[in-house]
Order: structure tokens, then C-alpha cells, then sequence
């Protein structure tokens, strides 16, 4: 039986060495969003943060976080992250990620990316793309949720961020 054992044990240490290769050569790859940016600007909402104050009547409540943050990588490379979370699943939530860039006094909006799920209690985004440098950038989150004949919108904008 002891050797039994062994013979399975040693089979299944095989496998597992044999799939660590596969597994680290696709995981090199991918960037965590905080893992190598060398500095983070971000506008964090929590209505766990506001005052607890009941909505008017017919304002809606779906929404309980929503952020926006663009991850500085240095030499051009940024990250472009938001999300919307429920507090439970919803019919419906969304977040839209605008990348805004100034140009003269104005924010013009140079790309827009949205990730959607639905009958789920969150939506998240994150991106990586490289921009010109010399330039004032930031992000708006355009955070929509919807149940039934109830919907929430929440805006955020991180502040300006010099990409040099």
C-alpha cells in the first residue's frame, strides 16, 4: 500500500513540475496593476465613507464603491484601471474609463474603454497602454449600475498627472 502511495505521490509532483513552466511563461506577461508603477493617482468612492444619510425619495442606491486610477510605469507607460461595485448583484453594472489629455485649458478625451457585466455585483477595468510624454493627463469613470426600474450613476476624475 506504502508503495502505492509513493508511486502516486511521485506521478502527481511529475505533473506539477511539468505545468509550473507552462503557468510562469503565461503569467510573465501580465502586469498587476499596482505590482511595478512607480506612482498611482486615484479618486476612491465608498458610500461606506459618506454620511449615512437616507437618499431623497427616488434616488437610487445601487452603487457602494467606484474608482478610477491611472498607474504611472514610467517612459510613456501607463495603466488605465476603474471599477463600479454593488452591494449585491444587479441586473447591470458598468464603468467606463475616458483617458483625457489637456490641450490648452480644456480636457479633451483621447480614449474611452468600458467593461460590462451582467446579473453580477461588479465591473472592473484595467488596461495597459503607452502615451506621449510632456502631456497633463487624467481619467474620468463613468460608473452606471441598473436593477429593475432602478439605475445609479457616479462620476469620478482622478487629478491631473504630468507623464514625463
Amino acid at each position: 500500500m506504502l508503495k502505492i502511495f509513493r508511486i502516486y505521490f511521485v506521478l502527481i509532483l511529475a505533473v506539477c513540475i511539468l505545468l509550473l513552466p507552462a503557468t510562469a511563461a503565461h503569467a510573465k506577461d501580465y502586469v498587476f496593476p499596482s505590482e511595478t508603477a512607480k506612482t498611482i493617482v486615484k479618486d476612491y468612492h465608498s458610500k461606506s465613507n459618506i454620511d449615512l444619510v437616507p437618499n431623497p425619495l427616488g434616488k437610487s442606491d445601487l452603487i457602494d464603491v467606484w474608482y478610477v486610477a491611472l498607474h504611472d510605469f514610467g517612459n510613456g507607460d501607463i495603466g488605465v484601471e476603474g471599477s463600479t461595485e454593488t452591494g449585491s448583484k444587479v441586473e447591470e453594472v458598468r464603468v467606463t474609463v475616458e483617458l483625457q489629455k489637456k490641450t490648452n485649458s480644456s480636457w479633451v478625451t483621447v480614449k474611452k474603454w468600458s467593461a460590462e457585466e451582467l446579473y453580477s455585483d461588479k465591473a472592473y477595468y484595467f488596461n495597459k497602454i503607452t502615451v506621449d510624454k510632456g502631456h497633463y493627463y487624467r481619467l474620468k469613470g463613468t460608473h452606471y449600475a441598473e436593477n429593475g426600474s432602478e439605475t445609479e450613476t457616479q462620476t469620478s476624475y482622478t487629478d491631473s498627472y504630468l507623464i514625463d
